[in-house]
Formats: structure tokens, C-alpha cells, sequence
């Protein structure tokens, strides 16, 4: 598995405007997902063959996804923190 994907990693330092740009973006994904959550747009969730596959993680449903995606986040969140002590 490569460490990243061509075009998913910074280039270079995040201006305000580019920090703004993307704390709005993440909000407003946020709030995106609960109101589909809240609706029940998740009812046709295809379980995650790669997670399985790749991580060993059943994900089945959109429960599971969300149970995830805090371990995967919190992941990426502890390897920025080790960076940021290492420099």
C-alpha cells in the first residue's frame, strides 16, 4: 500500500484563506451527515470490501462506517501529533 495517493498530500504551507476554505468544508460535511444519518439516507449501505480486505474491519453498515472513520481520523490524528514532536 503506497503512503499516498498522487494529489492527497499538502504541497507546501496552508494559508488562512486555504485553512478557512477547509474548516468550512469539514462543518459543513458534518452537518451534511447528520441530516442524511437523520433521514435514514444510509438504509442501502454496501458493506466495505477494501476495510475488510486491507484492515481486517468488518464494516456492514453505516453504524460501522462511523465507528471507523473515528478510528481511521484518529489514526491520522496521532501520526500529525508524533510528527509535530519529531520536528
Amino acid at each position: 500500500m503506497a503512503p499516498s495517493l498522487p494529489g492527497t498530500r499538502p504541497e507546501g504551507q496552508a494559508g488562512p484563506e486555504e485553512i478557512a476554505r477547509i474548516r468550512t468544508g469539514l462543518l459543513g460535511s458534518v452537518i451534511r451527515l447528520q441530516e442524511d444519518y437523520d433521514r435514514r439516507a444510509f438504509e442501502q449501505y454496501t458493506p466495505s470490501v477494501p476495510i475488510q480486505q486491507g484492515y481486517g474491519i468488518h464494516v456492514g453498515d453505516i453504524d460501522d462506517a462511523l465507528s471507523y472513520l473515528l478510528y481511521h481520523e484518529g489514526y491520522h490524528s496521532g501520526c500529525i501529533a508524533s510528527l509535530m514532536r519529531f520536528v
